[in-house]
Formats: structure tokens, C-alpha cells, sequence
């Protein structure tokens, strides 16, 4: 049976797994990989940790269309609020599995764009 675009639920299964091995990886290295050889692998620990925290949540319903719902609120207010370097892991991530989150960056833009209007976020 083919089986369609990947899910919410599939994404954050994805997001836990990779962040779990990464963290894993650079913790028993002690240094980072890949495109950031400079970067502290402490704080890409603490990052990916910070960004995964509360993906887990929504696996544990057992409703699968409550379940469906809470994963999707849980990736939007993950990429309104995750960081440009967390945002970008996550796309590279889940590009990987095919899951189209361009729903995803425009809700981003439009919250970026309205803190700005609201003059609740700086001009960085």
C-alpha cells in the first residue's frame, strides 16, 4: 500500500529521533559535526533539547484525530518560537522525510511579521 505525505506525528517521530541521536553523538565526541565544526556542542545539545522538549506530548493521545490536531498546534508553536538555527535544523530534517512544512515558515513569517508591527520584536 503507498502511503502518502508524511504526517505531523511523523514529523515530530522524526525530530525526536534525529535530535536523540545527534545529542547522543556530539555528547560522546564531545565537539559538534557537520556544518557547524566551530560551534559550542553544548549549546547545540541545549538547542536541539530546548527545541524537542514538548514534541512528545501529542504521541501519547490516543484519539488519532485529537492526536493529528495536537501535533500539528504543537509544530506551529514550535516553529513560531524556535530559533532561525532551530528552524533550520528541523527544515533539513524533515525535508529528509518529505514532509512539506511550508505551512509552517508562512505562519512563521506572519508571526515575525506582526511582533515587528507590534514593536515586540527588534529590527536584528
Amino acid at each position: 500500500m503507498a502511503r502518502g505525505q508524511p504526517t505531523s506525528e511523523d514529523a515530530i517521530v522524526r525530530l525526536l529521533s534525529i535530535a536523540a541521536l545527534d545529542i547522543r553523538a556530539m555528547a560522546s565526541r564531545r565537539r559538534t559535526y557537520g556544518d557547524h565544526p566551530a560551534d559550542d556542542y553544548h549549546e547545540r545539545i541545549r538547542s536541539l533539547a530546548d527545541a524537542c522538549h514538548n514534541l512528545p506530548g501529542p504521541l501519547h493521545i490516543r484519539h488519532k484525530r485529537e492526536r493529528r490536531r495536537a501535533a500539528d498546534n504543537t509544530l506551529e508553536y514550535l516553529w513560531k518560537t524556535a530559533s532561525d538555527t532551530q528552524v533550520a535544523w528541523m527544515r533539513i530534517t524533515l525535508g529528509k522525510i518529505g514532509f512539506n512544512y511550508r505551512h509552517l515558515d508562512d505562519l512563521r513569517a506572519r508571526t515575525i511579521k506582526d511582533l515587528h508591527t507590534q514593536g515586540l520584536l527588534g529590527d536584528d
